[in-house]
């Protein structure tokens, strides 16, 4: 079964250096030089070594990897389109996998990953470029949030509004009249929380 990351992606760049894995921590004998882009900014995240294995180096040489979204697992490696978040979310594949979403498609999201690949379909790790850490996800809990989102959605609420709860007066103003802002307070009981914030980002 697949420990890292960089098992389940599809590259692989070898070379002939042996040494310890930045980015993975493993002993290797056909690493390359642990030589990191110009855009890497967070060398405070690897381990202290001087290569990059065959698994990781890829990590920082195919750009896809920042720009998209995907889930990779031992069966396919996929990028996601945004309307595909919620059913990898609530339907990720076998285990060992991987999940990363990314919303500003420069950072390096998914490094926290690297040691954190997922082996259950209920409770799995999730890499994202808005949190430092990679999140914790709980499908049940996922799976009470939808209706939520889905109801205020359908409601017209914009997602900058479910995220802050800092509502307009219109949207209050239509939320009395229509009897529907008991949603409203659900919704600030939950601000800082982040499954409703993946949540409210995967819900059309």
């Amino acid at each position: 079964m697949s420990t890292t990351l960089g098992e389940l992606l599809p590259w692989r760049l070898a070379g002939d250096r042996a040494g310890r894995c930045v980015a993975c921590g493993m002993d290797t004998t056909s690493g390359t030089p642990a030589q990191l882009p110009d855009t890497f900014t967070v060398a405070y995240k690897l381990y202290a070594g001087s290569v990059l294995c065959p698994h990781c180096a890829p990590l920082f040489r195919e750009k896809s990897l920042r720009t998209h979204s995907w889930v990779a697992s031992q069966a396919e490696f996929l990028y996601l389109a945004r309307t595909e978040w919620l059913t990898a979310l609530l339907k990720p594949p076998e285990p060992p996998f991987a999940i990363y979403f990314t919303l500003g498609r420069q950072k390096y999201g998914f490094l926290p990953l690297i040691r954190r690949v997922s082996t259950s379909r209920e409770r799995y790790w999730l890499g994202t470029d808005w949190n430092e850490s990679a999140l914790l996800v709980c499908r049940e809990r996922l799976i009470d949030l939808l209706s939520l989102a889905k109801r205020l959605r359908e409601h017209g609420v914009p997602k900058a509004q479910m995220l802050s709860a800092q509502f307009a007066p219109t949207t209050v103003a239509k939320a009395l009249k229509e009897g529907w802002d008991a949603l409203l307070g659900d919704a600030e009981q939950l601000r800082g929380d982040p499954h409703w914030e993946v949540m409210v980002y995967a819900v059309e």
